[in-house]
């Protein structure tokens, strides 16, 4: 699984993080390709944890520019953490076998290229909307700023005054 510039989002620690899961997932697929099930408990255990941390990342930043479609996104979030605690649960139980090579192969890299090149954009696309840029720099400029406002309003004013005669 190749990281290729279409799964960028534009939001730094979001792509940062999305690069790491890919290195993770072709560090895992390798780690059962030789049956060193040492390094695929690891890889497991990693994944399990750093996806609780993008996933929670990306969530609180949805809740945080009210996304839409936050409710939807973090269901798909919730599904792919079910999926990735049943390969654990399969591993320890029955080691690697083809069916779960076949499944954390499928299903994790088809997963996480669909979310990003779907879910993922379609949220970027609303955290760098006008509107979002609009509200958060009214966000982090000080109530000070009111005096423009005057100085147009008073400019209107002269605009709308009958024109001077010559």
């Amino acid at each position: 699984m190749e990281w290729e510039s279409r799964f960028e989002v534009g939001v730094e620690m979001i792509d940062e993080q999305h690069k790491e899961l890919f290195d993770r997932i072709n560090r895992l697929e390798a780690a059962m390709r030789s049956e060193d099930a040492t390094e695929v408990t690891r890889m497991l255990d990693f994944l399990g944890d750093y996806v609780a941390k993008h996933f929670s990342a990306e969530e609180a930043e949805m809740e945080a520019q009210k996304y839409p479609r936050r409710d939807a996104h973090k269901l798909a979030h919730d599904h792919f953490v079910q999926e990735l605690l049943a390969m654990k649960s399969a591993f320890a139980a029955n080691g690697e076998t083809l069916p779960l090579s076949t499944l954390v192969h499928g299903f994790m890299s088809t997963w996480l290229r669909q979310h990003i090149l779907v879910m993922d954009q379609e949220l970027a696309g609303h955290l760098s909307s006008p509107e979002k840029k609009t509200a958060a720099r009214a966000k982090r400029t000080p109530k000070t700023a009111a005096k423009p406002k005057a100085a147009k309003s008073k400019s209107a004013a002269k605009s709308k005054s009958p024109a001077k005669r010559r």
